[in-house]
Parts: C-alpha cells; sequence; structure tokens
C-alpha cells in the first residue's frame, strides 16, 4: 500500500532528522534515545515516539545512537525487524552507515561499548544529546545507562529539538489520525453519550468516575468499536473525563471525579490513540436549558465556524486566537472574561504537542500537515433568575475538536461527531417546569393527555421526546453534513483542477500506422520475392506481405491490412484506411499523421495457382492472428512495474496452508501455501509456479472471514498489475472452502457415521469448521501487521452490506473501513472510497422498488461506476454510511447520461465550478416530475400488431391490465356492432385471415414462450373458450375450434377494461367474420366486444363458436 510503513517512509523520515542534525542539534555531536520496558506510570515519552515515527513501532529494550556516521542501534529482539535500516539508502546523505546490532545478555557488554565508540568517532565526540527528563526502566535500560554514565559525555536536552519533527505530517501519519478521529467519533457516538443518555432517561445515580471507567472498557475490547481492531492498534489517549454538577475544569489535564452524574450542564472528553496518533474530542451537553445558555452556546459555534473558516497556511499560530479573541471582543465583551486562554493545541505522537500552542505569543507559521487540538470554551458562567437546584447555577461550555491543515485550509476530521444545538440539549417534561418551557420545550405533554404524577410517568414521556428528537433531527442532521461537504468538494475540486491544468499530460498513446515498419534497409528485403517478382509473397521474418503494382514489389506490413479473402480465382486485399473503424474482431486502436491522405482502400489480384493462392490466403491470416496476438501482448505487459525482489526469510515463517489461489497459476485450480518474507508475500504452489506479491504494491488488503460465505479468503488489490500466466492482474485472492473441508472431515467418521448423520450434525461440523478456519486466518492476518506495521487489512462489514449489480448480475456488497467491494465471486468489485469525487442516486421514486448509484472518481477521465438494481429500503441505510464516509451525495428520479456530462465538466473545469459546481443534480427534478414523465412515457406507447407476432405476444391479458387500443382496433368494433345489427357482412369475407394463418400464428406465439396460454397465470383464454362448447360437440373439434380462438386473440391486445360494454376500448382484433375453413370446412361465428377475450365478454355477447363437418 501506498500509505504503508516500509523503508521509502524510513528513508523520507531520516532524511529530515539529519537535515535538521546540523541545526537543531548542531549543539550535539551524537544523540542517543533509549527505552526500556513499558512503565504502566508514563503513557507519553518522546523516546517511544521517535521510535515509532523514526521506525513504524515501539520497541522495549533498546538503544539508539544518532551519530555523523549513520544510526547505530542495539536491541535485544527486533534486530530481524530492523534489517532495512542497513540497506536503505537516505536521499542526500549517501555516506551514511548504519548498523544494527542484537544483543544478548552475553554479548551486550560489547555492543554497548561499541555504541560508546561511536558517539566518541562522531564529530568531536563529547556533546551528547538526550531527551531531557526522560527515564527508562528495566534491566536493559539500567545497564546502558551505567555504561553511558561512566563515560562522563556532556549531556544536552534535545527534547524541544525531537519534538519538532513530529510537527509536520506526512500522508501516512495523516491517514492514522484521521482513522484515529473516526473512531474518537464512534466512542463518543456510540458509547460515551448513549451511556449518559440512559442514566439521564432511568434516572440512575453513577458517578463520573464509574462513567469513565466503563468507557475506557471499550478501548479494551477494539471490537466493539469496529470489527477488525486489536489492543495492539488502539488505546485511550487518557481516561475518558466527564464533568458536571457545578465544578468545572476546561484544562486538558482534568479528570473525573467521583461525584453522581449532575442532569445540567456535562461536559465529556475522549480521545482515541490509533497506532501511536493521537486525536481528541469534546462536547457539551445540556439537560433543560434557558435560553441565555442557548445564545451563549450558538456564539461558541459560531467562534468554531469562524477559527475552520480562518485558519490558512502560513500564518502565524497567534493569529489564530486573535481570530477568536477579536471575536468575542466585538460581538460579545461580556463572555471575554470567561473565555479560554487559548484555543488548543497540536496533537499527534504526543497528545500535547507544546511547540504549536495555539496562543497569543506564538510566532510560529502554520504548514500543511500539521494538526491541532482545536479547544474553546468559556468557564465560571452562571445561569440567572431562581433555580430549583443551585448546582444548576454555575455551568461551561466546551467544544474540541481534532483538525488537520491542508493547502486549501482546515479541516475537521470529527466533524462527524455533530455538536450542533439539537444534538446536545435535552429537555425533560418535568411537572415543575414552568409555563413557558413547558410551551417551549414539551409541546407533545399537551397532546398526551394529564401528566402522570409518578416518576415512571415522566421517565416515559421522557425517554418518547428524546427518541423523537433522534428520529427528526437525523436527517436534518445528515443534510447540514452534505451542505458542509458540497462546500469542501468545491474547493478541494477547484484546487484539484488547477493542479491537473498545470500538469496535464500529452494523453494516452495510440498505435499509430508508422509504429511498424517492414524494412530498415535494402539489405532486409526478402530475397525470394525478387524471383518472382509478378506474384504475391509473404515474409513470415517480417511480417510483409509483398504485393506487385505495375511491376514494382512494394511491401505492406501486417498492421496495414485489415483482412483478405479469396473468390475463385480472385486473391482480395483489404487495408486499414483512415475511415476504418477496427483491426479485425480485436478492435485495436489505429491512428494516421494524416487523416487526410490519399489511401489505398482494397487490391485484388487474379492467380491462376490455387496451391499458391491458398498458401498465400493461409500465410496471411496465420501472420495477421500472430501480429495482433503480438500487440495484445504489448498492450497488457504496457505499464507494468518492474517489482523488487522478494528477500526471503530463513527458517520458519508465518504462512498459511491448504490454500487456493484466484485466478489460477494453471489452467485448472492451485493449491499451495502463503507465505510471508520480509518485504512482500510468496504464495508457493504444490506444483508449478510461486507468485509474489510486494508489500509496497498492494494497495488494498482485504480479510473476510466465512460467517455467511462459502469460503474465507484473503484478498490483495495491487497498485500495478503483475503477470500470472499469460495475464496481467490487479488482484489476487487466497482462499479454503469452508464445505470442501466439512466434507473431508465427515469423510474420516466412515461410513457409520455417514449413515447416521442427520442435519444438526452436519450443521454443527460446518460451523465448527468455520470457527477454526476464521481463527486460523485471523491470527495469521495479525501477525502479518504485527511484522508489517503500515499494512492494513480492512475487514468487510457485513451488517451494511446490500445487493446491487455493478456488472452483469447481483452480488452482495459489503463496506469496508476504505472501500466498498465484492469478493467472494470474480470478477471482484473494488472502489476506493478516497477516489470518490460524489455519489448520485437515480431512479428514486415512490413507484419503484429498485434504484441505482453512480459513483464519480475525482479524476474525472475515468468512466463513473455504476450499480443498478438496489433495492429501495438499502437507501438510507447507503445514504447515511456515505454521510459518515464524508461523501458528498445527490438524488434524482431519472438517469443521466454520465459520459456527456463528464466531457463537459472536462473542458472548461472553472466555469463548471463557477456555474455552481454539482448543484445542478440537486435541481435535476422532483420524484412526482419523474413519475408523471413515467406514465407519460408509458401512454405514449402504443405496440402494433405487427409488434405482437414479432415477438410472440399472445394479446390476451390479465384483469388488473389496462384496455388500450388503437384507431384501427376501435374501427373494427364498429364494424362489428353493424354486424349485430343485421347487416349482411359478406362482402367483408376477404378482409380477416383464414383459420390456417391463424394456427400458425397461434403455435409460433407458444413455442417463442415455451408454454401454451392456459400455462400463464391470468391468460387461460384456452380454458374461457372450451367453457363455451355444448356437450353434444365432439372433442376433437372443440380443441380444434378452442385452438382458433386463441390465434384469433394472440392478434390482439390486451383487454384488460372490457368491451365497450364495459366502458373501456377493446384491444381486439377485428372479428373473423365467417371464415371459411379449407380443411373441414368449419364455420365461426364473430364473438362479441367484450375486452380481454375472456369467458365473460364472450358470454354478455351471447355468441358462441362451433364448428361443422
Amino acid at each position: 500500500m501506498a500509505d504503508d510503513f516500509g523503508a521509502e517512509h524510513f528513508a523520507a523520515r531520516t532524511k529530515i532528522l539529519y537535515d535538521e542534525f546540523s541545526k537543531s542539534f548542531a549543539e550535539c555531536d551524537a544523540v542517543v534515545f533509549v527505552n526500556g520496558v513499558v512503565d504502566e506510570e508514563v503513557l507519553y515519552k518522546k523516546s517511544t515516539a521517535l521510535q515509532a515515527w523514526l521506525f513504524g513501532r515501539e520497541m522495549q529494550d533498546t538503544v539508539v545512537v544518532i551519530a555523523a556516521s549513520g544510526l547505530h542501534i542495539v536491541t535485544r529482539a527486533h534486530a530481524a525487524a530492523l534489517d532495512f535500516v542497513r540497506t536503505t539508502r537516505i536521499p542526500g546523505h549517501d555516506a551514511l552507515k548504519s548498523t544494527v546490532t542484537a544483543a544478548t545478555t552475553e554479548s551486550m557488554d560489547s555492543a554497548f561499548q561499541q555504541l560508546l565508540a561511536n558517539i566518541k568517532n562522531s564529530k568531536q565526540g563529547s556533546a551528547v544529546g538526550t531527551i531531557g527528563k526522560e527515564k527508562s526502566v528495566g534491566p536493559f535500560a539500567d545497564k546502558w545507562q551505567k555504561s553511558f554514565d561512566s563515560a562522563g559525555f556532556k549531556i544536552v536536552n534535545v527534547a524541544t529539538a525531537v519534538a519538532t519533527l513530529f510537527l509536520v505530517k506526512d500522508a501516512l501519519e495523516q491517514k492514522f489520525i484521521r482513522t484515529a478521529a473516526k473512531l474518537s467519533c464512534t466512542v463518543m457516538n456510540g458509547t460515551l453519550v448513549p451511556t449518559i443518555e440512559e442514566i439521564i432517561d432511568d434516572e440512575k445515580k453513577e458517578s463520573h468516575s464509574s462513567i469513565a471507567e466503563k468507557v475506557e472498557d471499550v478501548f479494551a475490547n477494539p471490537a466493539k468499536i469496529r470489527k477488525g481492531l486489536t489492543k495492539e492498534m488502539i488505546e485511550s489517549c487518557y481516561t475518558p473525563i466527564i464533568q458536571s454538577g457545578g465544578i468545572y475544569d476546561l484544562k486538558p489535564s482534568a479528570v473525573s471525579n467521583d461525584d453522581m452524574l449532575h442532569f445540567g450542564t456535562i461536559l465529556c472528553s475522549v480521545g482515541a490513540r490509533y497506532k501511536h496518533y493521537c486525536t481528541n474530542i469534546a462536547r457539551t451537553l445540556m439537560v433543560d436549558p434557558d435560553q441565555d445558555q442557548e445564545a451563549n452556546y450558538a456564539f461558541l459555534l459560531k467562534i468554531r465556524t469562524q477559527l475552520l473558516k480562518g485558519i490558512k497556511v502560513g500564518m502565524k499560530l497567534s493569529a489564530v486566537w486573535d481570530i477568536a479573541r477579536d471575536l468575542v471582543n466585538k460581538e460579545r465583551p461580556d463572555l471575554e472574561p470567561h473565555f479560554v486562554k487559548n484555543c488548543g493545541f497540536g496533537i499527534g505522537l504526543e497528545f500535547r504537542e507544546s511547540a504549536l500552542s495555539l496562543g497569543g505569543k506564538n510566532s510560529r507559521l502554520l504548514a500543511a500537515g500539521m494538526t491541532f487540538n482545536l479547544c474553546i470554551g468559556f468557564s465560571g458562567l452562571e445561569r440567572k433568575g431562581k433555580l430549583k437546584d443551585e448546582k444548576l447555577r454555575q455551568y461551561a461550555l466546551m467544544l474540541a475538536d481534532t483538525v488537520l491543515v491542508n493547502a486549501s485550509g482546515a479541516e475537521n476530521l470529527t466533524a462527524e461527531c455533530d455538536a450542533t444545538w439539537s444534538e446536545v440539549s435535552y429537555f425533560l417534561d418535568d411537572e415543575e417546569e414552568d409555563e413557558h418551557d413547558s410551551k417551549k420545550n414539551t409541546k407533545d405533554t399537551k397532546s398526551s393527555g394529564p401528566k402522570s404524577a409518578d416518576l415512571g410517568g415522566r421517565r416515559q414521556t421522557r425517554a418518547t421526546a428524546m427518541e423523537k428528537s433522534k428520529d427528526s433531527d437525523a436527517e436534518e442532521k445528515r443534510r447540514r453534513h452534505q451542505l458542509e461537504l458540497e462546500e469542501r468538494k468545491r474547493e478541494e475540486a477547484e484546487q484539484r483542477f488547477r493542479e491537473e491544468e498545470e500538469g496535464k499530460t500529452a494523453g494516452k498513446r495510440n498505435i499509430k500506422q508508422g509504429d511498424h515498419v517492414s524494412y530498415r534497409d535494402r539489405k532486409d528485403f526478402h530475397k525470394e520475392a525478387l524471383i518472382n517478382p509478378t506474384t504475391v509473397q509473404v515474409d513470415l521474418m517480417h511480417d510483409t506481405v509483398i504485393l506487385p503494382i505495375y511491376g514494382t514489389l512494394v511491401p505492406f506490413h501486417i498492421s496495414t491490412i485489415k483482412s483478405a479473402s479469396r473468390s475463385e480465382d480472385f486473391l482480395r486485399i483489404n487495408f486499414i484506411t483512415p475511415i476504418s473503424n477496427f483491426i479485425g474482431t480485436n478492435k485495436q486502436p489505429r491512428g494516421f499523421v494524416d487523416p487526410k491522405a490519399t489511401f489505398i482502400r482494397e487490391l485484388t489480384y487474379r492467380v491462376a495457382d490455387k496451391r499458391h493462392l491458398n498458401n498465400v490466403l493461409r500465410l496471411i491470416q496465420e501472420v495477421r492472428k500472430r501480429h495482433l496476438a503480438k500487440v495484445e501482448t504489448e498492450k497488457t505487459r504496457e505499464g507494468l512495474v518492474v517489482q523488487e525482489d522478494l528477500i526471503l526469510i530463513k527458517g520458519r515463517v508465518p504462512r498459511l496452508t491448504d490454500l487456493y489461489v484466484r485466478p489460477n497459476i494453471t489452467g485448472r485450480r492451485t493449491l499451495g501455501a502463503l507465505e510471508v518474507h520480509k518485504n512482500g508475500f510468496r504464495f508457493k504452489a504444490n506444483k508449478g509456479p510461486s507468485i509474489d506479491i510486494m508489500f509496497k504494491n498492494i494497495k488494498h488488503a482485504f480479510y473476510q472471514p466465512a460467517d455467511k460465505d462459502p469460503i474465507v479468503l484473503i484478498h490483495f488489490h495491487l497498485h500495478n498489475g503483475i503477470m500470472i500466466g499469460k495475464k496481467r492482474v490487479n488482484d489476487v485472492q487466497v482462499y479454503t472452502e469452508v464445505g470442501e473441508i466439512a466434507q473431508s472431515i465427515d469423510g474420516q467418521r466412515g461410513a457409520r457415521g455417514r449413515e447416521d448423520r442427520d442435519d444438526i450434525e452436519e450443521e454443527q461440523r460446518e460451523r465448527m469448521v468455520r470457527r477454526r478456519l476464521n481463527d486460523e486466518f485471523l491470527a495469521f492476518v495479525k501477525k502479518i501487521e504485527d511484522l508489517e506495521p503500515g499494512l492494513e487489512f480492512d475487514v468487510p462489514y457485513r451488517d451494511l452490506g446490500f445487493f446491487g449489480v455493478p456488472g452483469r448480475t447481483s452480488v452482495f456488497l459489503m463496506p469496508t473501513v476504505h472501500c466498498l467491494v465484492q469478493l467472494i465471486e470474480p470478477p471482484y468489485f473494488i472502489l476506493t472510497l478516497d477516489e470518490i469525487e460524489i455519489a448520485h442516486f437515480e431512479r428514486v421514486q415512490f413507484s419503484l422498488k429498485n434504484f441505482d448509484v453512480v459513483f464519480v472518481h475525482k479524476d474525472l477521465g475515468l468512466p463513473p461506476t455504476h450499480i443498478s438494481a438496489i433495492p429501495m429500503q438499502n437507501l438510507e441505510p447507503i445514504k447515511e454510511w456515505l454521510d459518515e464516509c464524508n461523501i458528498k451525495y445527490y438524488e434524482g428520479p431519472g438517469s443521466l447520461n454520465w459520459k456527456v456530462i463528464l466531457a463537459t465538466i472536462r473542458q472548461d473545469p472553472k466555469k463548471f465550478w463557477r456555474d455552481g459546481g454539482w448543484n445542478f443534480l440537486n435541481a435535476e427534478g422532483s420524484d412526482d416530475e419523474g413519475e408523471a414523465d413515467s406514465e407519460e412515457a408509458e401512454d405514449a406507447y402504443q405496440p402494433s400488431d405487427q409488434d405482437d407476432e414479432d415477438d410472440g405476444y399472445n394479446g390476451g391479458s390479465s384483469d388488473d391490465d389496462g384496455g388500450g387500443g388503437s384507431d384501427e382496433e376501435e374501427a373494427y368494433h364498429d364494424d362489428d356492432d353493424d354486424d349485430d345489427d343485421g347487416e349482411d357482412d359478406d362482402e367483408d369475407e376477404e378482409d380477416g385471415e383464414d383459420w390456417d394463418e391463424l394456427e400458425r400464428k397461434a403455435e409460433k406465439a407458444d413455442r417463442s414462450r415455451g408454454r401454451f396460454d392456459d400455462e400463464v397465470p391470468g391468460k387461460n383464454t384456452r380454458g374461457r373458450r372450451n367453457d363455451e362448447y355444448s356437450e353434444d360437440e365432439d372433442d376433437e373439434e372443440k380443441r380444434s375450434s378452442s385452438r382458433r380462438s386463441g390465434a384469433a386473440s394472440a392478434r390482439g391486445g390486451s383487454g384488460g377494461g372490457g368491451g365497450r360494454g364495459g366502458g373501456g376500448r377493446s384491444a381486439a382484433p377485428p372479428p373473423v367474420k365467417r371464415q371459411r375453413v379449407d380443411s373441414g370446412g368449419g364455420v365461426a361465428r364473430p364473438s362479441g366486444s367484450g375486452g380481454g377475450g375472456g369467458r365473460a365478454a364472450t358470454r354478455n355477447s351471447g355468441s358462441r363458436a362451433s364448428a361443422s363437418p
């Protein structure tokens, strides 16, 4: 993965370290930092932070010396993991030579002496930088400290210089902080706030410290936060802080006391630390607040909004404080004494980066990549008037968010935890509420009848109100967040389009006509062609056809020939021209330098020698086929990146056995094992070649357990494709089938076991196999993440999954942290969420059961990703998921032509954003308009008789179908009415079709559907006809006449509304009036004009069909 910690990250950060070595560390000849065993009393140490920053991991019992000659490391148990330190070249510092020494109990003294020698050989060898007052504990650290103290070096405190290394975060660090911020929001929204709400709702008595312990326990069980998390990946930055009851401390050093939670103003703070990187979030919850509290909180939100808008790269940190202070002094000077003394501090590997304090005296400049804990608030506020509880008098307000500074400004990483008034205020139905508050806050109480006098009634009313408030505010919360995303997308897109315009490339390379040359020198010309200058020749070596034209041999490369064919004694050769669209069936692209040039379209030769004619034609076709295969291979290999060699680990390596791999290495399924080595994976097949996958080339890694699927799998989605056999692939998957192993276990039970097996036992065995396989794969994944910290496996969330059609078949799609995937059956579907610009829901109409969603990529040169036929019940969950992923979405009742839309945007992106960007999707149309358009389209479609015949349509319909005939059909009914009046219709006898023609068409319609009309629900016209014959007629005549009647109705439309007597227009065909049957001389009298051709319509007309010998 591009964001994995690997040698490239080590090289980049070591370069920063040595660039600062002559600046911030100028007073030192060397720098030493040591880490012993874990000290439970100290959570944050600069030595461990420096380890995590430089090496991507924390390591116990390790000493690192930063000398002029390079990094020199002595460690007890991490030498193998640090082997890349010795081999990695540092840009701009080629002379550096680093060493890594594995120290045992016996060799520890000599290893320490070598480190001391390295220090003495660095520059002057006298002044050594250490990290202030930090002390490491443990036998290893004690022994090193004793050796170091005996050397008598001059000590220089470099704690501040080390802290400056962490201030600007690279892409990998930003990713970890983003993930940590999401986890903080998850804990706040999913655990801390619901816990407080439950206590308020049930009127429990619970202390602040008890609530904090409950929340901290969630970090001890990371699977409760998010599936796939482990204790090694996440921990709490501090014990969560809950404050209420008039005692508040807005400092980050505050703690939760043992007082009971008071139902007034509640301050709650929580911070998640993900892979060593910290985040923080704080919110203020208010129960039954008054108008002054609401106004003060609204002003606090305004300050936060102004700060987020005002933060820009290049401004002084003190200017951030000035924005907040000036706003308070201008609009609410009464709150100035209560405002905090600074607006927060930097956050990252250390919870508090004091060098980035957002106070009024910090002159350091803001830079892209810095992250802050933006914390603002008011303390010491008082409520006015008479209160039922004096603890409600004193209150404080606080908001804290984790903010990332990027090129376009500030990004609030904890925006998922909404801080709007509706989300933080709670109003309880209390008997002692005054009339004003009752009208304002408890409107539902009036309509609920008399208030309950007991506490149970109050609890029930309050719980109902809180639940209704959540439901009603969910959509509003999502709408506001979408508006923020739209504004952010506009700013990001404008910046991205500007960068793309500045760095435009020439685009994709087409295969040109001049790319292939037959002969570059006269010496290469086909010698055999000179022997017979009047015959057509094929030069197999140079893929060339040599044609005689007016006595001159002219070579044509096979790439210029479109096709060759023969007709008797003639050979016809067609050439590719500027007006040709493809080469054969491969549709290979081609271009012409001058599309207006004169060209030859075809040549025809008469060849008297048929043997030579056949031979030339065969050779041309073979050469052309070979050439197209060569072009296809070159196209497949185009853009392949040469991978580094896999560095094998000797001895035992983590491996997973009995796996199949997809795609197959050979034609059959390939069984083998997946091994983890120093810089990548190797799938080692039992028979056949191996597959190597480098860590650096992995874009996404997935682990999907076999919860409800037939396989458990590990899937790698690659940055650059690799060749497996003759195919270039970007996805490699290893898996094990659950059913296959379950059958294997069952086979070992013997014949008696198979005979006695029942369904319950079989299900138990399958569950046992699933559990075992899931545990094995999960343990393997955890080992990988421990060995390669930058490699993170995503686990699909089945609970958020939905069915859709991204290709040709319906599949079950599941979101992960970074993607939307389908990994069970190829072709796989993997959509990276970070690459999505917007999502657009299409065909969202009340009358439809399904809808579509289109994902537009940030790279507008890529075609959008369509997922169709998603069940309508998934619409709201998908919207909520996209909103949580900070993806802007739109919806409309119809489908859009995205090819035209994106082409228009690419032509002038600046104009596109000036005109409002994606706002045009909001004005696409309402659902009602879409339904009206749909109805108009349905009414406009009037199928003709010919269409019905071609499609094999029977014309009969169920009663639910609406009748809708043409004018021509109505004219037929007019004729039928005339016939009922007794007028002679013999002269119209030839207007209809005879029985034989109708019989053939009816049989054709039956064959095209694969069933008879009486087998179609609601269309049993045969049964209706059979009921109308008299009992004294012959069965064969009944069946024959019935088929004829069915054939006659096959030409008609649907007549669900009945005939004229039923008040509708019939879609029946023109009545067959006394048509003569040639074989048998039967006569069919005209049936009535009742629509639908059903039994009721026939009986109403009083008519009857019969056949006579």
